[in-house]
């Protein structure tokens, strides 16, 4: 048994886009990666779950933007994102999310079996981290693998948490937008 069996029993193999080389990484996101994260990178490349709500990223295109705007000074790896924009990512082998569009880090498990077959199978988890109840609105209009919704305006300007808010935005330009007009410091809350 994989560390996420139950995760795709219960939505079922992903939509592929395309692999993901691991040999890209550089040395720093290898050593940081967990096995269950770089098997299912390696197995399902860049793939959409959930109905398109949850999607696995190659972590060479968005370390540099996510190291560049998180203040740890150790290597943190993404490796899959929300339909929100939010990041999925591995530091020091422990598995976090970054709302991005509420400038907030918060701890999910260094579990990877818990993280896949427990978080991302718990409504309640995803509803609470990932708004999947404004995307649950949304989810006849179909995303790319390079995009996301997008709060328009940003929540840190004002905006505010409602579907009628959220336009396909440019997954790259959005998270560089959210990441120069969040607030100079990202809350984390870790239990």
């Amino acid at each position: 048994m994989n560390e996420y069996e139950d995760f795709i029993e219960q939505y079922g193999k992903g939509t592929f886009y395309h692999s993901i080389d691991l040999n890209k990484l550089n040395d720093n996101e290898k050593l940081n990666l967990i096995p269950a994260v770089t098997r299912l990178l390696e197995n399902d490349g860049v793939s959409s779950y959930i109905g398109g709500f949850f999607w696995t990223l190659d972590p060479t295109e968005y370390s540099e933007w996510l190291n560049d705007w998180l203040p740890f000074d150790d290597f943190c790896v993404p490796f899959a994102r929300s339909a929100m924009g939010d990041i999925f990512f591995v530091r020091q082998g422990e598995i976090l999310v970054l709302s991005s569009s509420m400038a907030l880090v918060d701890f999910t498990t260094a579990n990877s079996e818990w993280f896949f077959n427990r978080y991302l199978t718990d409504d309640w988890f995803l509803n609470r981290y990932c708004d999947k109840e404004i995307y649950d609105k949304l989810k006849d209009k179909k995303l790319e693998h390079d995009q996301c919704f997008g709060y328009t305006p940003l929540l840190s300007l004002g905006g505010s948490k409602d579907s009628e808010k959220l336009e396909i935005v440019q997954m790259s330009e959005y998270l560089d937008i959210v990441s120069q007009s969040a607030p100079d410091d990202i809350v984390f809350y870790e239990y």
